[in-house]
């Protein structure tokens, strides 16, 4: 467990090295991310789960890492916090195909070695029901 109060980098460790390597020597971010898809028809209390998130964050030291994406190094953001992001595909004419759109265009895209390792999306498909998306990248996750 790394000291949380520091603000200095710190070396990777070796299966962080690796990957972060691999980010580099690839140049394309997209091969590297981490999700998982859960339907939850039921109601959901957003501010509820953004309150879990927020403990699980500051429980764990490395969701709060920052990992420099020029030299294989990482700190600990002391302040981190990360928000659930909040869409809202309720309107849409099928918002199943709609939700899989984006999350194919959401998974096409890069997961930068920048901000958070970590993302929390809720997207609203009917009244009270949603799909949550958990996003990660393999530095923080492998």
């Amino acid at each position: 467990m790394f000291d949380s109060s520091t603000t200095n980098w710190v070396d990777l460790t070796s299966r962080q090295r690796s990957i972060w390597l691999d980010v580099s020597a690839s140049g394309d971010n997209r091969l590297f991310q981490v999700g998982i898809l859960a339907r939850i028809q039921q109601q959901l209390d957003l501010q509820i789960l953004q309150q879990a998130l927020d403990d699980v964050v500051l429980r764990h030291d490395g969701l709060r890492l920052i990992v420099d994406p020029h030299q294989p190094r990482q700190r600990f953001d002391r302040n981190s916090r990360i928000p659930i992001s909040v869409l809202d595909f309720s309107a849409e004419i099928d918002p199943d195909a709609a939700v899989k759109a984006y999350v194919d265009q959401l998974f096409a895209g890069p997961f930068e070695l920048k901000d958070h390792l970590i993302q929390l999306i809720a997207v609203r498909y009917e009244t009270d029901r949603y799909f949550l998306i958990l996003r990660g990248h393999p530095i923080i996750t492998d």
